[in-house]
């Protein structure tokens, strides 16, 4: 969420002091502004999720069953891992 507001509010200040879209793109200028904010919110929830995904997959307690191992030993399976169907 701060990534995605520090992006916004740069994404504002770019817009009020470097950006013409008004002069180059006429009425569409507030259109192709917006897209570009989609878009770069689009990359930074994108971003967050990559994260999130990758520090779940690096927890540090054991949660498997059986003895404790260390990471990397413990013959784990990620949850985006299918398994064969039971019947």
């Amino acid at each position: 969420a701060l990534a995605w507001l520090a992006m916004s509010l740069l994404f504002s200040w770019y817009a009020t002091k470097f950006g013409s879209y008004n002069k180059t793109y006429g009425s569409l200028g507030a259109a192709v502004g917006f897209m570009t904010w989609i878009w770069l919110s689009t990359i930074v929830m994108l971003l967050g999720a990559e994260l999130d995904a990758e520090m779940e997959h690096q927890t540090a307690r054991d949660t498997t069953t059986g003895p404790p191992e260390p990471m990397g030993r413990r013959g784990a399976w990620v949850a985006d891992t299918l398994g064969p169907a039971s019947d």
